[in-house]
């Protein structure tokens, strides 16, 4: 197993010139579900509770291993180093290569690392400890094209497509599952292009955000599983999703 962070390889294998390791029970928070949070309201004067909706909360991972230093000079700048991973509070990629493939969130630091230097000049201890706050993992990319194809990808967890459509092009209707439909009411010129992102229903034309461009607006996820069918009323699209996890 591989974790990539920062431009840091925390290395789980055997590697023996890994600079930092990653222990292979110590990635918790990657490889189970993230919590639950509900409220609960009581059915007064009755039996149980109402059935409210239930989300999941953020994602908690915690990477921990050993530092491997060549001397008190190089071991005091790779702690340094370690010290400064997401240290001005932003968010980046953390990616998983593993028996299980490849997965990847964006994280941010959730308390400061907890350092132990076990040899002076040799070896160390580390603890970092990070959040998700969007809990979902991502995997592989999936492709498809035509005018009505079967979308499918290979995670646990509903997906979110997005899909591109190329000029020149008249209005058209984008239709998913449960008989949702998405309608573009702008056309494109030859050589423009659509990128419609069925989580936010964000329309781009050449990558800049359009306004009033949209008619009816249903969004839709693709769930793990089954093939579902997405279909284009003239000419045929892109349609882009990740293998999405829980």
């Amino acid at each position: 197993m591989q974790v990539r962070l920062e431009g840091l390889l925390f290395d789980g294998t055997d590697a023996q010139d890994a600079k930092y390791t990653v222990e292979l029970d110590g990635v918790a928070g990657l490889f189970g579900g993230p919590g639950v949070r509900a409220e609960t309201v009581a059915r007064p004067m009755a039996h149980g509770e109402y059935a409210l909706p239930l989300f999941r909360d953020v994602r908690v991972i915690r990477l921990r291993g050993l530092v491997h230093s060549d001397g008190l000079f190089n071991q005091q700048q790779d702690l340094m180093v370690l010290g400064g991973v997401l240290g001005d509070g932003a968010r980046s990629v953390l990616s998983v290569e593993a028996a299980m493939g490849s997965r990847w969130c964006r994280v941010e630091l959730a308390d400061s690392p907890d350092i132990e230097v076990l040899v002076p000049g040799r070896v160390a201890r580390y603890q970092l400890i990070l959040r998700a706050t969007d809990p979902l993992l991502f995997g592989a990319p999936q492709r498809f094209y035509g005018s009505s194809v079967g979308v499918f990808h290979y995670g646990n967890a509903g997906a979110w497509p997005v899909v591109e459509v190329t000029g020149g092009r008249s209005p058209y209707t984008i239709s998913g599952p449960g008989g949702k439909q998405f309608q573009v009411t702008q056309g494109l010129s030859v050589g423009q292009s659509h990128r419609i992102e069925l989580k936010s229903g964000r329309v781009f034309r050449d990558g800049v955000l359009q306004v009033g461009a949209v008619g009816r607006a249903d969004t839709w996820q693709i769930p793990p599983g089954s093939p579902s069918t997405m279909s284009m009323s003239s000419g045929a699209m892109t349609v882009l999703l990740d293998d999405t996890y829980l």
